[in-house]
């Protein structure tokens, strides 16, 4: 019971608390540091104030960021423990999943997690009976405090987007994880020594290595940006640029000469150092036609990356289970789509048939000679496409 209430006050606020410390802050954001594995001490200063309108110094904050990544860690190690668990329960409740957990033994007879391969009966079955013969094979860091990488295989859907196939938690990438994961995934698929098959990826080396060796027959493209960026370090102005893209989408080999004489006359010695990356791996006028895709950048694994962006901030386990649940979700949705599909092709197939159909027919339309328009060479696609705006409109 209170008996004597005093409301009179002489004396400012100090704005510190002495229950306020690094122990009970540490604690207040765990669940912000497992979230932002960059938080700093600034930003735990700048929230307590906003919040509580409390000053803590800057020794307390620095304490309690390293308490709350230390508790975060520990609920890595936790779940670590559990990846058997998990693993047991995958097999369980979904028939014919592959999975293996590979560890390392250390010298006081513990076992060091090293790699965790995951391909799902499903999405293994419905790729090689519906999606087209090509892979996207890339790697995407893990945002922890603890190291570690995310390694994933990515095809195209009859619909020409991005179908998840398998991923792979692994410590480091290199040589050793690709070619395990490769192998992995060449026994899942039956690819065998990858007759009839194209692989997209990056010029990393440890991939380029485990896909020569296991997969000697697949056709090997490498994605044009990173070639383009480690080009341009050297010649990177705006018209290096697109003499590079013009080269890279050229649809047949005249293009390709074409536009190769082009770059040799304005830069010798950027063509020189162009030619040094086997234009056969990037270049479109010599992509095979068994894949029915003629992407020259490797944006299936980039979106796929994109969709996991936030799962890689979580814990292991949660991850994972993120990942699954962003596969099933989208598989789920594209179904629901196709079965409101009348008619033999999808729609966004029509658009490109059509948009072929007026193509051609423009192209038509400039060899009849029957206009009074004047295309310039090299007035670019911008000039081109009004041109097309232009005659639609006098039609």
């Amino acid at each position: 019971m209170v008996r004597t209430y005093v409301d009179g006050h002489n004396h400012a606020n100090s704005g510190r608390a002495r229950m306020l410390k690094q122990d009970v802050i540490g604690r207040l954001f765990r669940d912000e540091a497992k979230r932002r594995p960059t938080l700093r001490w600034t930003d735990i200063k700048d929230e307590i104030y906003m919040r509580y309108i409390i000053s803590v110094s800057k020794w307390i904050c620095q304490k309690a960021r390293r308490i709350a990544f230390n508790l975060v860690m520990e609920t890595q190690r936790q779940q670590f423990a559990k990846l058997w668990d998990y693993e047991y329960e995958l097999q369980r409740s979904n028939e014919g999943t592959t999975t293996e957990i590979v560890t390392i033994p250390q010298a006081n007879g513990k076992q060091q997690f090293d790699k965790f391969y995951i391909c799902f009966e499903p999405l293994r079955r419905t790729w090689k009976s519906c999606c087209r013969p090509i892979i996207g094979l890339d790697g995407a860091f893990l945002k922890w405090e603890m190291k570690g990488e995310i390694l994933a295989a990515v095809g195209r859907d009859a619909d020409n987007q991005i179908y998840p196939i398998a991923w792979t938690i692994v410590r480091v990438e290199d040589t050793d994880s690709w070619t395990w994961c490769v192998e992995k995934l060449k026994k899942d698929l039956l690819l065998e020594l990858g007759d009839g098959l194209t692989i997209m990826s990056d010029k990393q080396k440890g991939l380029v290595n485990a896909v020569g060796a296991l997969l000697p027959k697949a056709e090997h493209r490498h994605c044009a940006r990173h070639i383009f960026a480690n080009w341009r370090k050297t010649h990177g102005d705006y018209v290096h640029e697109g003499f590079f893209w013009a080269i890279a989408y050229s649809g047949t080999e005249g293009d390709y000469m074409y536009n190769i004489v082009a770059l040799r006359k304005y830069d010798p010695l950027a063509c020189e150092d162009l030619l040094k990356t086997d234009p056969k791996t990037w270049c479109r006028s010599f992509f095979s036609y068994h894949s029915s895709c003629e992407d020259v950048c490797n944006n299936l694994y980039e979106s796929f990356n994109r969709t996991i962006k936030d799962a890689r901030k979580l814990p292991v386990l949660n991850m994972l289970e993120e990942v699954r649940r962003i596969a099933m979700k989208r598989n789920s949705k594209l179904a629901a789509k196709t079965q409101k599909c009348k008619g033999r092709f999808h729609p966004k197939v029509l658009l490109i048939l059509e948009a072929n159909r007026r193509s051609s027919k423009f192209s038509s339309f400039l060899k009849s000679g029957e206009h009074k328009y004047e295309v310039l060479e090299g007035s670019g696609s911008y000039c081109v496409n009004l041109l097309r705006r232009e005659c639609a409109c006098n039609q």
